[in-house]
């Protein structure tokens, strides 16, 4: 049995080759001339071998080969077209999109069309809403919290006169008159650790008063903090708050002088300012949670908080409310004898239903070699493609991972000389689709000259200079497409676009070994794609602590006709998903930075359930019914409270919104960030980052990490979750595998865990009432396949790993409450009540922390039959929601 072997990527055509590796007749004729050229593909590719092997030398008589065509005697002349430039109108209303795990930023295009749709279809502006008249009970909330620890912002002395006035005993003050005090005001820490001089103290008080009257809570709890002495306490000598420094002045009758000054100085030491400071936070959240709580899990509206306005979304406006009224979708499953089954995307264009995934258009004999049931190829939709799902043979991973354009294109025009157009395509094709080829390419666009450099070998009429061009022209076709997409800016543009992708069809690309720059065999944004370099601080990392991240990011926009203002929607791609870059997480810290497998001891026997086998480390299977004695080892994993992948993502993303404004200015114009599952834990953060004014508004739904941490407390099977993680981390990076893609691939399909969580992971990305369920699984499938490599593997558990430690639960050391009370800003919530898998259970665990928000300005929604997905299951009914929240 014959294979290819392209002899190792020859550098050049003068490289010297042997006979063992050559495989076609050609070649053999080639050597048997003694001429040296890149090797050609056997006559017949109909069987595959199970692996690469070496064949036998053959021997045949010279043969000539005919040209391919007419050789043109000018020179030929290939350009890229121009990186496009970011523009963004300054009257624009901006939306930052974060999307999920794994994904890309084309995950935004659903809702950003839907929102386009909704805003587009407006003749008139709205009506304005009318004015809110300040809420009564959040308006004497924040007047009488501000108003007990008034004495401490201003630090106004009180003399016996005062005391007098306020029913008191004169001689509780040692002060006749305030005369000759000075006021304190310089060095003064407030309870948040700023330091706040009287003046400061004066304006935020002024500040918080006008809140208070408008009765808006948002961030009243950090600014009251901010503006609140250390030494504020509760002084029972005289019946209010006020500053230690206040009291003894008052007790020393002065704060300075011969005899006065060691009085008022005695009076202050010892005092635990700390204490003092944990003792305010804690009583100025425990009143406004009191006043302003209303705990409850039931519905409640009409609040100024996520607290006070939570509710249940039920959808029964449809013949069939059992249904769950589910919203049109693009690529509806189909049924037939009872059974659901996915379809591959495909879209209409001028009445003609066209490919939006070219991978199972693969010429069969690109797909690596081995076993496989190709008499079931794309069955069911997205899998059986090849053995290894979608990976493409040894030859083309070879010169993907060689990543040198030139040795491509030779390859390229050999294979055109020799008549073999599907390899000429596919390796012109790898010429250009990875990032490493392609940044070559660019950088020195090969032209005709590089065709006319090449030598055919003695002999022959091999055309290598036609077969060359033939590579070029294919090479940058494929560059010039993939760099603008498919987005097409009118009908007869997207007409074009269409026309031209169809006739590229399937274009080779190896993202194992060469990473795709653009969308190749998937689709991209319907919008235009950009490139920018952002550069993040790692301060976990063993070397530098900075690192360049490579970003792919889309930008859409629309004018909305009632207001005339621009809707911008711009999506990023996050490291290692999509087609940014797929880093190597040690770049951002090591893996023992989250914490390490152990083995606890089992405090007490337990019985294996009857549902699975248990397996314990050095001991034998144990059946069902078995009884585990106490100090027996059990896996278990020892967390170490940090989080630095999701701490990166966290700053990539400010550092992305800032890089691009230093290029086209647009962070002041940032109407909200949003995102779901990884995007909304990231939202959710973001909510309470410091220093970024600029992010006023935040949509987030379905958030990962809104569960109780999945490494804290003592249940072993708990643990179970970050411990399969980090193993799976360590593998990909430090021993990947031949076989880690089908087994990544495979695992969708499987059970997440048996018997305690028995569906697949991917059967929990969406509803059962979503009727492209199937078919967004497989599209998903797709998508990953062209972008899979060890990094994106590694990357994949890790990350997994850290959002199952990390939870918006966890008790902030610095104000002893949960992160999630540091959420000030407003925000619209929200979780499909679908959404529920043991350990994790978004929608539930959303629904007990929403009415807890007592400091988050906003509201929460919970939609009835409707899954994780939501801004995909339900994308006119949430885009609707989003214009409403944000007033546009």
């Amino acid at each position: 049995m014959k294979t290819r072997n392209l002899l190792g990527l020859l550098v050049a055509f003068t490289t010297c080759i042997t006979a063992a590796n050559l495989t076609s007749t050609a070649a053999s004729y080639l050597i048997s001339n003694n001429q040296n050229v890149v090797g050609a593909p056997p006559q017949s590719w109909s069987n595959h071998p199970s692996s690469v092997q070496t064949p036998t030398p053959v021997s045949t008589p010279p043969v000539r080969i005919r040209p391919i065509g007419p050789r043109p005697e000018r020179d030929r002349v290939w350009s890229l077209r121009p990186d496009p430039t970011p523009s963004i109108p300054p009257n624009s209303d901006i939306i930052l999109f974060i999307h999920g795990m794994d994904s890309r930023a084309e995950e935004a295009d659903d809702i950003t069309k839907a929102l386009f749709m909704l805003l587009g279809s407006r003749t008139s502006r709205p009506a304005p809403a009318p004015p809110q008249t300040p809420n009564a009970l959040m308006v004497a909330v924040l007047n009488q919290l501000l108003q007990k620890y008034r004495g401490c912002i201003l630090e106004r002395y009180e003399t016996q006169q005062d005391m007098l006035n306020r029913g008191l005993a004169a001689n509780l003050s040692g002060l006749t008159t305030t005369a000759g005090l000075q006021d304190r005001d310089a060095g003064v820490v407030c309870v948040s650790g700023n330091l706040c001089s009287l003046a400061a103290r004066r304006a935020s008080f002024t500040a918080l008063l006008a809140q208070a009257n408008r009765g808006d809570p948002t961030n009243f709890e950090s600014n009251l903090e901010m503006a609140i002495p250390r030494d504020c306490f509760e002084c029972q000598k005289h019946m209010e708050f006020h500053t230690k420094h206040v009291h003894c002045t008052m007790e020393a009758g002065g704060n300075s002088g011969l005899f006065v000054g060691p009085k008022f100085e005695g009076c202050k030491a010892g005092v635990d300012l700390q204490a003092l400071a944990n003792i305010i936070i804690n009583d100025i959240h425990n009143r406004f949670v009191n006043l302003t709580g209303n705990v409850s899990t039931t519905d409640v509206t009409g609040g100024p908080s996520v607290a006070t306005n939570h509710s249940t979304v039920r959808f029964t406006d449809c013949p069939s409310p059992s249904t769950g009224c589910p919203e049109a979708c693009d690529h509806p499953d189909t049924f037939s004898a009872g059974a659901r089954n996915a379809v591959v995307p495909m879209e209409t264009v001028d009445g003609r239903s066209v490919p939006l995934y070219f991978e199972p258009t693969i010429p069969r004999e690109f797909l690596d070699v081995g076993q496989w049931d190709n008499t079931h190829f794309n069955d069911p939709a997205a899998h059986n493609i090849g053995p290894n799902e979608g990976r493409v043979r040894a030859e083309l991973r070879m010169a993907a991972r060689t990543a040198d354009p030139l040795q491509s294109l030779r390859l390229a025009a050999a294979e055109f000389a020799l008549g073999h157009q599907n390899w000429g395509n596919a390796y012109a094709d790898i010429s250009v689709t990875g990032h490493q080829s392609f940044a070559k390419f660019r950088s020195a666009p090969p032209q005709d000259s590089f065709c006319k450099s090449l030598r055919p070998p003695r002999g022959t009429q091999l055309d290598l200079l036609n077969g060359c061009r033939m590579a070029l022209d294919r090479a940058y076709r494929v560059a010039n497409f993939l760099r603008s997409g498919q987005s097409g800016d009118t009908p007869a543009d997207k007409t074009r676009k269409t026309n031209e992708r169809l006739a590229l069809g399937w274009i080779a690309v190896s993202g194992e070994d060469d990473s795709p720059h653009r969308p190749v065999n998937a689709p991209s944004s319907d919008f235009p794609q950009y490139n920018i370099d952002v550069n993040v601080e790692a301060p976990f990392a063993s070397g530098p602590k900075i690192v360049a991240v490579r970003t792919r990011y889309t930008i859409a926009q629309a004018q909305v006709p009632s207001t005339g203002r621009n809707l911008v929607v711009i999506s990023l791609d996050l490291p290692t998903s999509g087609y940014s870059e797929n880093l190597d997480y040690d770049l951002i810290s090591p893996l023992a930075a989250i914490g390490n497998p152990k083995l606890t001891p089992l405090p007490v026997p337990i019985v294996v359930p009857v549902e699975f086998t248990y397996v314990v480390p050095g001991m034998a299977l144990l059946p069902p019914g078995t009884v585990i004695p106490p100090g027996v080892p059990l896996p278990d994993f020892q967390s170490s409270g940090k989080t630095p992948l999701l701490d990166f993502i966290e700053t990539d993303i400010v550092r992305f919104v800032e890089t691009l404004d230093r290029v086209v200015p647009f962070k002041n114009n940032i109407k909200a960030v949003m995102g779901g599952s990884l995007g909304g834990n990231m939202t959710f953060r973001l909510g309470r980052r410091p220093g970024v004014p600029w992010l006023p508004k935040f949509i987030v739904w379905s958030p990962a990490s809104i569960w109780t941490s999945l490494g804290a407390g003592s249940d072993l099977l708990q643990h179970y979750g970050p411990r399969a993680a980090w193993e799976g981390a360590n593998k990909a990076h430090n021993s990947p595998g031949e076989g880690d893609r089908a087994e990544f691939f495979g695992s969708w399909d499987k059970a997440i865990v048996p018997i305690i969580i028995p569906m697949a992971q991917s059967e929990t990305w969406t509803s059962d009432f979503y009727q492209c369920k199937k078919s967004s699984v497989a599209a998903a499938r797709l998508d990953r396949h062209e972008t899979y490599d060890a990094n994106f593997l590694a990357w994949h558990w890790r990350l997994g790993g850290e959002q199952l430690l990390f939870s918006h639960q966890t008790i902030d050391p610095a104000t002893n409450r949960p992160l999630y009370m540091a959420n000030q800003k407003p925000m619209l919530l929200a979780c499909g009540t679908e959404d529920h898998v043991k350990f994790n259970d978004i929608c539930p665990a959303t629904q007990r922390t929403a009415p807890l928000m007592t400091m988050t300005p906003g509201k929460a929604l919970f939609l009835d039959k409707t899954g994780h997905s939501l801004d995909n299951e339900r994308r006119s009914f949430w885009a609707k929601q989003i214009v409403d929240f944000l007033g546009l």
